[in-house]
């Protein structure tokens, strides 16, 4: 886009210095005198030759007074063109992150675990004086917050790509008075620099965004000290997934694992699982219907297409979730060492 309003500016802005005004209204005034000529001469029977000169001054007149204007309109046409699916697919994404957001507006920890649960597990981890914290895809940072105010000394960074989460963050960390001592970055978590290394690294529920539990236990394991530790939250089949399950879900089989696959498959990466917590049916139950409950209220009490948009969403997942993974699909939170000290 950058490299477009470039040329469009260079059209627009010619090197020469702008003709004066009386050049300007001269141009036009012989085209006001061409076109009458150039009919006359050709009533008369004037020779084509003459009739094309007369005619032929007026396009190069024309030309030269409004180029800049068809430049721009065609500069701007082609990148419209060019960039319409582009454009629109990042109003899609935007569209349901800022679905998923309102989603978890009543469910801020953003998994089907209790709030007790999820400060069971913090308190698990032990963490040293000072410990450096860090949470990939980190929503609006209720686990992180709420480490923080378990370990008073601690600090921690938090890592997302929506903009309403991490803002949503913000506003929680300064209401906890904990925003001194967390960093906010908007970027995909898959591309934050190891530039230190932390004493927990929490990824719950967004193991997507690398690709899966074994890349993300792999890509966590480089961000931790030795005898670090991780959360990481995934799903896992509790019974085996009908068809009609796998095809609501968009799922395949070996998308997830049981329970002891899963634990295998963390524990391959060079992790001990050194705890752990498995989320039960009233929890999933929980979320899921704060989940859809709150777009639907909204939808309720913000009538318009948006509200059409997120009822959609709504009712999609809801049918999603009964009629294909309740009972099917689990959800465990690892609580994981890493082992040795190499990387």
């Amino acid at each position: 886009m950058k490299h477009v309003i470039g040329v469009v500016r260079s059209l627009w802005h010619e090197p020469r210095p702008p003709d004066p005004p009386r050049r300007v209204w001269r141009d036009w005034a012989l085209v006001g005198v061409l076109v009458p000529v150039a009919v006359l001469e050709g009533v008369r029977g004037a020779d084509l030759p003459s009739v094309l000169l007369t005619l032929g001054l007026i396009p190069t007149l024309l030309w030269r007074r409004t180029r800049p204007l068809l430049m721009l309109v065609i500069a701007f046409g082609a990148t419209s063109l060019a960039t319409r699916s582009e454009r629109s697919a990042w109003m899609s994404r935007m569209d349901r992150q800022q679905i998923s957001h309102l989603a978890h507006r009543d469910h801020p920890i953003a998994a089907p675990v209790s709030g007790a649960h999820v400060t069971r597990l913090l308190r698990r981890a032990r963490l040293p004086e000072g410990a450096r914290i860090l949470d990939l895809g980190c929503g609006e940072a209720a686990w992180t917050l709420r480490a923080l105010a378990l370990y008073e000394d601690a600090t921690a960074d938090g890592v997302d790509i929506s903009a309403e989460a991490l803002r949503a963050a913000e506003e929680h960390a300064d209401r906890q008075g904990l925003w001194e001592r967390i960093r906010l970055h908007e970027k995909p978590a898959a591309d934050f620099p190891v530039a230190e290394t932390y004493d927990l690294v929490l990824c719950v529920g967004a193991t997507h965004a690398f690709g899966g539990l074994r890349a993300t236990a792999e890509h966590v394991r480089r961000y931790l000290k030795p005898n670090g530790l991780a959360l990481i939250g995934e799903g896992f089949w509790e019974r085996e997934p009908t068809p009609d399950a796998l095809t609501r879900l968009g799922a395949s089989p070996s998308d997830f694992f049981d329970l002891p696959g899963t634990v295998a498959l963390a524990e391959s990466c060079g992790f001990d699982t050194v705890y752990a917590y498995t989320s039960d049916l009233s929890e999933w139950d929980d979320y899921e219907w704060s989940w859809t409950g709150t777009l639907l209220r909204w939808a309720n009490e913000h009538p318009g297409p948006d509200a059409d948009t997120v009822r959609a969403a709504a009712r999609e997942h809801r049918d999603m979730w009964l009629h294909g993974y309740r009972g099917v699909l689990g959800f465990v939170t690892l609580l994981l060492q890493r082992q040795g000290s190499s990387q």
